[in-house]
């Protein structure tokens, strides 16, 4: 799937949650969160085209996989940039960690981990202490 099938996927949706849910699946499918490899690929943080990114499924950092599913959100026009926010946490009590704020239409807001998905953190939570 390309970046631009991607985003016209999650442009197709019903309903902006539907789209949240959809771009989330598309990442989750598409990349994967490791603990050992955020340390031993830290240079990666540098890259910031989201293009390259795309390029390389696999592993990403949770921050490079945050840009992602902003990106898929506001190219889609289903949420506004303004509704997309990063947030941070720490994992086992020492790791910097970033997870996505979305402000949903009723204005409550969604929290994601695209990252932590791997570790079995559900849609609507983030990884945080040892969880």
């Amino acid at each position: 799937m390309t970046l631009q099938e991607a985003i016209q996927e999650v442009r197709e949706a019903v309903s902006r949650e539907a789209a949240i849910r959809r771009a989330y699946d598309i990442l989750t499918q598409r990349y994967r969160g490791s603990r050992v490899k955020t340390y031993l690929l830290f240079w990666r943080l540098c890259e910031n085209d989201v293009e390259r990114l795309w390029a390389r499924p696999g592993f990403l950092h949770c921050t490079k996989l945050n840009v992602l599913l902003r990106y898929l959100l506001i190219e889609s026009g289903q949420v506004r940039a303004e509704d997309v926010s990063f947030a941070w946490t720490l994992t086992w009590f020492i790791s910097p960690h970033q997870y996505v704020r979305i402000r949903k239409e009723d204005g409550s807001i969604l929290c994601l981990d695209v990252w932590a998905a791997t570790y079995g953190t559900p849609f609507g939570s983030y990884a945080r202490g040892f969880r």
